[in-house]
């Protein structure tokens, strides 16, 4: 069976403290946005410490690349991946062997040979 890249994967992580303007330049460049619009749609995210997407609707493969691409106003350590859709957190499933959250089924990335 031959391996299809699943294009569903976001990358996540949390702002750090004192780094709030340089996602906001970042948030509002990505989105077309101006600085306000960025401050009043995620000013209570970042002050709350929750994640905020980083890259979206990332191919498998494309994960490496985009893990080594993080912005430096993002968290040492607070990186993670999930499928696309979902916000990691404890509730979701999590896959140990690809580190990757998701919600139904297995782990998009896990499969098994025909029988």
């Amino acid at each position: 069976m031959e391996f299809v890249d699943p294009v569903e994967f976001s990358v996540w992580g949390r702002v750090t403290p004192g780094k709030v303007g340089d996602f906001r330049k970042w948030i509002s460049n990505k989105l077309n946005i101006s600085l306000l619009a960025a401050h009043q749609l995620f000013g209570d995210v970042v002050k709350d410490g929750n994640l905020v997407e980083i890259h979206s609707e990332c191919s498998w493969s494309k994960i490496p690349a985009m893990l080594s691409c993080i912005p430096e106003f993002i968290e040492p350590g607070s990186v993670v991946v999930a499928t696309t859709g979902i916000y990691p957190s404890k509730k979701e499933k999590y896959c140990e062997i690809h580190n990757v959250y998701f919600r139904l089924g297995a782990c998009t990335v896990c499969t098994d040979p025909p029988a």
